[in-house]
């Protein structure tokens, strides 16, 4: 299980991304800048599962973009070395 820092890691990481993303304007993009804050409140709520569904959702967006491979976004969910 990913601890809250990981977790928090993991939003700063894709919040940092879509600041200045290569498809800037784009209404996919848009939504999923919209979606960091209220996953920020998901886990200061400790609404972790909500916030793991949602984590995948933008994941899943993120790769379907080709952002990210599948190989970096497992990295991101790995434990810290």
């Amino acid at each position: 299980m990913m601890s809250e820092e990981k977790l928090a890691e993991v939003l700063d990481r894709y919040e940092a991304i879509l600041v200045h993303p290569a498809g800037d304007g784009d209404w996919r993009t848009e939504h999923l800048r919209t979606m960091v804050p209220k996953m920020r409140e998901f886990l200061a709520e400790d609404r972790r599962e909500k916030l793991m569904r949602w984590i995948g959702f933008m994941q899943g967006a993120l790769w379907s973009l080709e952002w990210y491979s599948l190989e970096e976004l497992k990295d991101h969910n790995r434990p810290d070395a």
